[in-house]
């Protein structure tokens, strides 16, 4: 998956597009951005709508490194955006059994697992 070369005194790292993480991390920018837009105009809940964009961004730009040679950080991005995911809806998911936060905590630990 990655080629590494050694030289005088530095590493370079370069991989391939790995298609599969930036698809999820599209897909996942995509839902969270949309829900919080969604949740906003049914509810006027603000802080869905930040939360939602702001995870939203997070995975969008992990994409986007990703998409230009910068998998590692990409990766590590996604996976930071799915922890924080899972720390902030994980809870209410376990308390509530409600949908929308059982599937977000399913789809953040999909996406922590795959990356």
């Amino acid at each position: 998956m990655a080629n590494v070369q050694v030289g005088n005194d530095a590493i370079t790292i370069t991989t391939r597009t790995l298609s599969l993480e930036r698809t999820a991390c599209y897909l996942m920018s995509g839902a969270l951005a949309s829900g919080g837009i969604y949740s906003y105009m049914q509810r006027a809940s603000l802080p869905s709508l930040l939360a939602g964009l702001g995870f939203g961004a997070f995975y969008g730009y992990s994409a986007v490194l990703i998409g230009r040679g910068r998998a590692v950080d990409g990766v590590d991005m996604s996976v930071l955006a799915s922890a924080a995911l899972l720390l902030a809806v994980g809870p209410r998911a376990w308390r509530t059994r409600a949908t929308v936060p059982v599937a977000l905590s399913a789809a953040g630990a999909a996406v922590l697992a795959r990356m």
